[in-house]
């Protein structure tokens, strides 16, 4: 018999972002765009190799992502 357990992890990611100029039509400040969301595996090989996970992130994730950059940014 097989069971499954789902459950959650805290990995290492790499973020690549853009900063999006502000926007004086719509009077919008800069903003932040995730571009993509590594994280390192090792493959069957043994080499290690990036994955982007962002299509695997939710909207709620993307913006705590989008808010650590700004901290990031802000120190």
């Amino acid at each position: 018999m097989t069971d499954t357990l789902t459950s959650y992890l805290t990995s290492e990611v790499e973020i690549k972002y853009a900063i999006l100029p502000a926007d004086t039509l719509y009077n919008l400040p800069e903003q932040v765009e995730i571009l993509g969301v590594y994280i390192t595996t090792i493959s069957k090989a043994g080499s290690p190799r990036k994955v982007d996970i962002i299509g695997s992130l939710g909207e709620s994730a993307l913006m705590a992502l989008e808010d650590e950059v700004i901290e990031s940014l802000n120190v």
